[in-house]
């Protein structure tokens, strides 16, 4: 769209726009009107040409224009009956099978979207933003640390019987602050 298109939508409109796809429907009743159109000025001139205003009669057609004119309107007739003769305008398969693809394609941008979400919101867990220091303790266990082991009261300490566990334990005490630490 060009700034000098009035009907572009505004940023609050853009997020609401659907996507509108011409019904074949539409487009076989836009092709009947235009044939139809065209038969009717052709016919008026054909069968009941103007009225010459000085004369007061009408104008004679030489024989190659009025043939012209059959051929035109004959052509428009022929094209009218192939549109009303084809079976796949007056059916839904085309359009029930558009919108199952539509349907499809939307479901895999929903997918793709909570996809989208869940990695933003795995993207800000403790583990990935302070990324934890692991260690392997007496008896199979596990340790994951914030901050300097050393200093206890200052470091974030979760233990578990594999680094998966010890880092849940390590978050679940990163949200829940001195209530678990020990």
């Amino acid at each position: 769209m060009t700034a000098i298109d009035s009907d572009a939508p505004d940023n609050s409109e853009k997020a609401n726009l659907i996507l509108r796809l011409t019904s074949r429907e539409s487009i076989t009743a836009l092709q009947i009107q235009t044939l139809m159109s065209a038969l009717t000025v052709l016919g008026s001139l054909r069968y009941r040409a103007p009225v010459d205003p000085v004369t007061a009669s009408a104008p004679e057609l030489d024989g190659g224009v009025a043939s012209a004119m059959d051929v035109s309107m004959i052509k428009i007739c022929d094209r009218l009956d192939t549109l009303v003769a084809e079976p796949t305008r007056w059916d839904l398969k085309i359009q029930c099978e558009m919108e199952a693809q539509l349907q499809k394609i939307y479901a895999t941008h929903l997918e793709a979207l909570e996809a989208q979400k869940e990695a933003f919101e795995d993207s800000r867990a403790p583990h990935k933003q302070l990324k934890p220091n692991f260690f392997r303790l007496e008896g199979n266990k596990w340790a994951a640390v914030i901050g300097n082991i050393s200093d206890q009261k200052n470091a974030i300490v979760g233990i578990g019987g594999t680094p998966a566990e010890a880092m849940l334990d390590m978050e679940t005490k990163f949200y829940q602050g001195d209530k678990q630490q020990s």
